[in-house]
């Protein structure tokens, strides 16, 4: 099963497809970014699947504060492409004022 090396090839992997959707996005293709966002789905489950192994066996993950870090601000840019190119199925909700 995967190693250290292998999660931090899942990482780049999920960066590769980050910078593929960026370039998607700036050209307001819809299309080509849900085809996108579904193998960025797929690359963020292999990578969950790779970290549970690892940690299931009890070994340490010297990089795991900052996978974490990766994760979480993946998750938050992904929310603004969806966004962006209008296709979120959240609800529209207009934004609190002070």
């Amino acid at each position: 099963m995967p190693g250290e090396s292998a999660i931090l090839a899942r990482v780049a992997g999920i960066t590769d497809r980050l910078n593929r959707l960026r370039a998607i996005a700036a050209a307001r293709n819809a299309v080509a970014a849900t085809m996108e966002l579904e193998g960025l789905a797929n690359a963020v489950r292999q990578l969950d699947l790779a970290l549970r192994v690892h940690l299931e066996r009890g070994e340490l993950l010297e990089n795991h504060d900052e996978i974490i870090d990766f994760l979480a601000k993946s998750k938050a840019e992904l929310i603004e492409r969806i966004d962006e190119l209008g296709l979120s199925s959240r609800e529209k909700r207009p934004k609190p004022t002070d």
